[in-house]
């Protein structure tokens, strides 16, 4: 029954359609976004239409990956930030683990013969539609076609995952008039824990990635510093990226990274109130002792006392 459906979605001309509308909004959001760079606009926001521009800033990064494992294994949280790759994993070591792998959920994909691609000639109309509008009349654009891509998508990807479910197992292939539908079965999800045991310290750095969203908690928690981190790994280029969205969907954006952020300066201060009440707690202990060697006569100046509690600060704080 829903092959009937997305085969009839593809044969109404619906796919090509939605094919369409994802050139033409990208078309629209690189005009946007012109326009916003000739400004030297980092955030700009249309409030009447309710959308948003932004650039940002995307590191790639140098890592020396085997003595930050080192590192983070020293402290026992490697297995907690480590993910691992399936793909990148040696055969005799997929092998191995494939007993503890998690299977993902297979689905369709559809590849469509050249009557259905998309090429730049159908798309000149609607490029010079585009110069001819002012920048608010391009935001309204952009909302309008995104409401119906959004639309469409989740029709097709709903269409194609249910579809799924209807093919028989030894079926991975439909060859139809307009192209051809494939079951693509994802590599399966290997949780790090399950396998450090397993793997060999090459395959490892080979096929592991650090979560640094984590390490940083866990540096917030007092573990170690985020310097120390930063020890392993260099900034080797910094691009823009840029983004068109939804104001509500960039406002829940934001409400998240605070929430984050929050969390992460909540700990940060508990990490550091709790230091302050350790030093706190030695500093009396000390003034006790001082107090008891000053009964034998010994004198101690407030000076001295001073001095002595630094080196604590230091360590602590």
């Amino acid at each position: 029954m829903y092959l009937d459906q997305l085969e009839l979605f593809i044969k109404e001309g619906n796919y090509k359609n939605l094919k369409r509308t994802e050139k033409e909004i990208a078309i629209i959001r690189n005009s946007v976004m012109k326009h916003q760079e000739s400004l030297g606009l980092k955030r700009m926001v249309w409030l009447k239409q309710r959308i948003v521009g932004t650039f940002s800033s995307v590191y790639t990064y140098d890592e020396d990956k085997r003595n930050l494992f080192d590192f983070l294994n020293s402290f026992g949280l490697l297995p907690f930030v480590l993910n691992i790759t399936w793909d990148k994993l040696l055969p005799e070591d997929q092998k191995k683990l494939e007993q503890l792998a998690t299977p993902k959920q297979s689905y369709l994909r559809f590849s469509p013969k050249k009557s259905l691609w998309i090429d730049a000639d159908e798309l000149r109309g609607f490029e010079v539609h585009v110069k001819q509008l002012d920048i608010i009349q391009q935001i309204e654009e952009w909302k309008r076609i995104r409401l119906f891509l959004d639309r469409e998508l989740q029709r097709w990807n709903a269409l194609r995952k249910t579809s799924v479910r209807e093919m028989e197992k030894e079926i991975q292939r439909i060859d139809l008039s307009f192209g051809s539908l494939n079951v693509v079965i994802p590599s399966p999800q290997l949780k790090a824990i399950d396998a450090l045991d397993q793997l060999s310290e090459d395959s490892l750095v080979n096929a592991g990635c650090i979560n640094y969203e984590l390490v940083m908690e866990y540096a917030a928690k007092g573990f170690f510093k985020k310097s120390e981190i930063n020890r392993f790994r260099q900034i080797k280029n910094i691009t823009s990226k840029y983004v068109l969205a939804k104001l509500e969907k960039d406002e829940r954006m934001y409400e998240f990274f605070f929430r984050k952020q929050h969390r992460y300066h909540d700990s940060v201060k508990k990490v550091h109130g709790d230091r302050r009440r350790s030093l706190a707690c030695t500093y009396l202990r000390m003034i006790k002792i001082y107090s008891i060697l000053d009964a034998l006569t010994y004198v101690i100046t407030r000076n001295e006392l001073h001095q002595s509690i630094l080196p604590l600060k230091r360590h602590y704080l």
